[in-house]
């Protein structure tokens, strides 16, 4: 195996379709109702699942 120097180019990756995924699914994230923790139904399944925190609004509720 020949040793080459370290080019951190060819170790990144780049797809334009999977930015236009990471893309449309923060579009949908922004648009979906805020609730608090825990949710009030148990969440079954597979699937993609994020959790956001508002910390500005936790802030302001505690004096901050």
């Amino acid at each position: 195996m020949q040793s080459t120097s370290f080019d951190k180019n060819k170790h990144l990756y780049k797809n334009e379709a999977f930015s236009e995924i990471v893309k449309d699914a923060v579009r949908f994230f922004n648009g979906t109702p805020v609730h608090p923790l825990p949710p009030p139904q148990i969440f079954l399944g597979t699937g993609v699942y994020a959790l956001f925190a508002n910390i500005e609004r936790h802030l302001k509720s505690i004096g901050g």
